[in-house]
């Protein structure tokens, strides 16, 4: 959806209008997947000058959902049991149908026909044992995570130093030659968590370089566009995480308590021992708030978020309740595009499945709701095996300020009986990790004209030319580790 001339802020505030319902005939032809019905019954409701902005809005994204509901949903049940086979041999169309009926094989109507989406094989090997096994695949290795919990035991902190490489190239239909390009790369500024930041080199002068208050920093190049362009920064950094023993913390807070609300979540008030009655602190209680579209307080989360933590008030004991009811409860799956989901957080809990940002969603909104301030954070796992896109979660704990928590990390930890890695998560992180997102659905700096290819945050980068945006598949990203390694 593009910007409009005058609207700074557009993108930020329009996406709430997620939450709102599609009207029933245009959403009955989405179901069955008769996309282009769907396009002609939005085309002529956007027609009408009088239609409110907030259904406009919608109508406008569905547009932008159909786009990537057509890319991603492509794989007939043929060619899926065929690509299948092609590491199960046995494979059989029977068994699709069953991990179909399961909600294993994440799939949709396309014109009436079923289709899959084009990562459902990644996700089964990914989240089943036994398609792992009988593709002959190993299982992940974690290593890697263990030397880091065991490490945990006895050092205050784990820190790392992490030399990566980070390259973006464009091409397709989007990419309008000679055009001016607008290109975002994230690039971490220093926190609490990073130091020693160097840009060592790019493979373009930078427009501009990020400031230090930026919550989604980015260098920007601007250029003239042309297919196959690349863009390239290699940079280092040292990471450091403290190491929080949550079995001592559970004493220091011994006695803390949630007073129960009196109307929305926010209206939490802490009881302290010495201290009576007290307000959350001023720069924490933002992170108490709904953020539409993807944080809000449904009745069905409210619900949700009673029964996980009944009587409990301790807000410790509550956060932990919340983060085991993720990891136990909800199963990996690779997602399609966050833009083509309408509320992230209640469509997890009704599914029951996602990938670590959904994941990290869901334990965000209900610790919220639940009077435990939460906040996103996100960039890249950079570790000697992988360099990749990650998402994780922090919660705010009176008399220990923000922790930190890894519910898909926790989540693979509890599916395969690694207690102490499950527990090390709740609280702890390795850092073997490069956070750069500090908020959700913030802008970049310059903006963008057009729809961003993810408007939670920005990990593989973002581009666009004056007359359109270049969608996640005219942009290619790679991530080489050069040197990681852990510090002592």
């Amino acid at each position: 959806m593009k910007q409009q001339k005058g609207d700074s802020s557009m993108q930020n505030d329009e996406l709430k209008y997620l939450t709102v319902p599609l009207p029933g005939d245009i959403l009955a032809e989405r179901m069955s997947g008769h996309f282009e019905n769907e396009i002609r019954m939005i085309q002529f409701r956007l027609s009408d000058r009088s239609l409110s902005r907030a259904m406009r809005s919608r109508l406008e994204y569905e547009l932008e959902n159909i786009t990537v509901l057509r890319k991603r949903y492509a794989v007939s049940p043929d060619e899926a049991v065929k690509m299948m086979r092609e590491i199960i041999p046995d494979f059989t169309a029977e068994e699709l149908e069953t991990l179909r009926i399961q909600s294993r094989a994440d799939w949709i109507y396309l014109n009436g026909e079923i289709r899959f989406i084009d990562s459902f094989r990644g996700t089964l090997l990914e989240t089943y044992p036994e398609y792992r096994r009988r593709a002959r695949r190993p299982e992940e290795n974690s290593r890697l995570k263990d030397e880091c919990v065991e490490k945990s035991g006895t050092a205050n902190c784990l820190a790392a130093h992490i030399h990566i490489i980070h390259s973006i190239r464009i091409d397709g239909e989007d990419v309008r030659e000679g055009e001016p390009l607008l290109v975002h790369m994230p690039f971490p500024h220093e926190t609490t968590e990073i130091s020693d930041v160097r840009l060592i080199r790019s493979s373009q002068k930078p427009a501009r370089l990020p400031e230090e208050d930026e919550l989604q920093p980015t260098v920007c190049f601007r250029d003239t566009a042309a297919q196959g362009m690349t863009f390239e920064i290699e940079y280092s950094l040292t990471t450091t995480y403290p190491v929080t023993d949550m079995e001592t913390l559970g004493r220091i807070t011994d006695g803390i308590a949630l007073v129960p609300p009196t109307g929305t979540a926010d209206d939490y008030r802490l009881s302290v021992p010495g201290q009576g009655i007290i307000e959350y602190p001023e720069n924490v209680k933002p992170y108490l708030a709904e953020k539409l579209p993807h944080i809000i307080f449904s009745p069905y989360l409210k619900a949700l978020s009673d029964e996980i933590c009944g009587d409990e008030y301790s807000p410790l004991s509550r956060a932990r309740l919340i983060y085991d009811f993720v990891t136990t409860r909800m199963e990996y799956r690779f997602m399609r595009d966050y833009f083509a989901v309408e509320s992230i957080a209640e469509s997890a809990a009704a599914s029951l499945r996602g990938d670590c940002g959904v994941q990290a969603i869901l334990f965000i909104a209900l610790c919220r709701i639940s009077g435990i301030p939460a906040r996103w954070q996100s960039g890249l796992i950079a570790s000697p095996e992988h360099v990749g896109e990650h998402d994780w979660a922090m919660f705010w704990i009176p008399e220990a300020g923000w922790l930190y928590t890894d519910p898909s990390y926790g989540n693979s930890a509890c599916s395969e009986g690694n207690t102490a890695q499950w527990n090390f998560y709740f609280g702890n992180l390795d850092p073997y990790r490069i956070p750069i997102n500090n908020d959700m659905q913030a802008e970049l700096i310059p903006e963008k004209k057009f729809s961003r290819i993810d408007p939670i945050d920005n990990q593989c980068g973002e581009a666009e030319c004056e007359s359109a945006g270049i969608r996640l598949n005219g942009l290619h990203r790679t991530y080489t580790g050069v040197d990681i390694r852990l510090q002592d």
